[in-house]
C-alpha cells in the first residue's frame, strides 16, 4: 500500500476488508464513482440505463 499510512491503519483496513480499486476512480454522479476506463467500455445505452439519462 502506502508508505504515507501508519501500519496500524494499514493493519486496521486489512482486518476489516477494505480493497483498493483496480483503476483510479475520476468520476461521480450522486453517490456512483466511476473510473475512466469504465466509462471508455460501457456503451453510452448502458450506462443511461444504469444511472439514467438527463433527462431523467
Amino acid at each position: 500500500m502506502s508508505d504515507d499510512i501508519s501500519k496500524e491503519k494499514l493493519e486496521w483496513m486489512e482486518e476489516v476488508g477494505m480493497k483498493r480499486f483496480d483503476e483510479p476512480m475520476e468520476y461521480h454522479l450522486f453517490g456512483h464513482i466511476f473510473s475512466e476506463g469504465y466509462l471508455k467500455r460501457t456503451p453510452l445505452e448502458v450506462l443511461k440505463e444504469r444511472h439514467g439519462d438527463k433527462d431523467c
